[in-house]
């Protein structure tokens, strides 16, 4: 069951910090965050975003491994390629394994919606979402408008309820932040999230089964 959560929370998480640099009209940002498991280190979450104008570039990468004494309990490897147009996803590549289970994920915008193309070891499947969809992308703030996200790691479209809760004083690297607090619920999936008052991503943290705590920390 902790595998399970674990692995839905990383599917394509893309935390921001404000670090910007321009390159010939292009915005370009990248982070590196330490992922925990209550307090062990599990692995390293990296992504970075090339912007120029409407059109956003997004590449996701995560490493993470969960040990039980000298023995390897939970693996996982995540890697996304994401194009944007506004805000809505106009190319998807991803590629997962999980405990060494394989999945692979490609869409692309056609003229009469999004066409995503999905691969397990066991099953193959297409099928045609609509034309404006929108992945777990933290990065933008719109995602908290929306009722059906992207799984990146299945290519399925899930249903969610988004929450405003009250905000809170949170420590980011160091220092007291007041960020507005979300819960995003997922299925069986509950993460919150905080934001500056500028829209800005500061935090995540999730409940796991059996009281466990999932959270990053921006390095």
């Amino acid at each position: 069951m902790i595998a399970r959560r674990v692995s839905a929370l990383l599917l394509s998480l893309c935390l921001l910090d404000t670090a910007l640099a321009n390159n010939e009209g292009r915005n370009f940002q990248e982070w590196r965050f330490n992922v925990f498991l209550d307090d062990s280190k599990i692995g390293v979450h990296s992504f970075r975003i090339v912007a120029s104008g409407d059109e956003v570039e997004v590449q996701i990468d995560a490493d993470m491994s969960v040990k039980v004494l000298f023995f390897t309990a939970y693996e996982y490897q995540h890697s996304t390629r994401e194009r944007w147009g506004g805000s809505c996803l106009t190319n998807i590549a991803s590629r997962t394994r999980v405990n060494g289970k394989r999945f692979l994920v490609d869409g692309k915008l056609k003229d009469d919606g999004l066409l995503i193309y999905r691969e397990t070891a066991r099953t193959t499947e297409r099928e045609s979402l609509p034309d404006c969809v929108m992945t777990f992308a933290y990065w933008n703030p719109d995602f908290l408008q929306q009722n059906r996200l992207l799984n990146s790691q299945t290519g399925e479209l899930v249903e969610v309820v988004v929450e405003s809760l009250p905000a809170e004083v949170i420590d980011v690297r160091g220092s007291s932040v007041t960020a507005d607090r979300y819960r995003v619920s997922a299925e069986t999936l509950q993460i919150h999230l905080w934001y500056t008052a500028e829209g800005k991503w500061v935090a995540l943290e999730s409940e796991l089964h059996g009281g466990r705590r999932l959270r990053y920390e921006l390095i």
